[in-house]
């Protein structure tokens, strides 16, 4: 590219090109430009493709850790509930053997 560049920028070469052949160089100039940038672009989305599949594992990694905090959480959670029915349970049957001395003296 930098060859064709320099060869329409030399005045004597731009006259020594006719000028089908000064727009066919120009075309090129222009076209290797267009696959350089095209050729960054790529290589800016490969370094986002990564960045964005690091982070996604990260994710999945947060997902994992917050599943199992959430499973142990219900787990406690219904522990807690057979404890508190059976602490319930416990008091009716308190409250009934009471009632049960009061109507039956001894």
């Amino acid at each position: 590219m930098q060859v064709m560049k320099a060869l329409i920028s030399h005045p004597a070469e731009r006259r020594r090109l006719s000028g089908p052949a000064c727009v066919c160089v120009q075309v090129m100039i222009a076209l290797a430009s267009h696959l350089q940038q095209v050729e960054s672009e790529k290589q800016k989305l490969r370094v986002q493709v990564r960045r964005l599949c690091q982070e996604n594992a990260w994710l999945r990694d947060e997902l994992a850790s917050t599943q199992q905090r959430l499973q142990r959480s219900e787990q406690q959670c219904a522990a807690l509930d057979e404890q508190k029915k059976h602490l319930e349970f416990m008091d009716e049957m308190k409250k009934y053997e009471q009632e049960t001395a009061q109507v039956r003296p001894r």
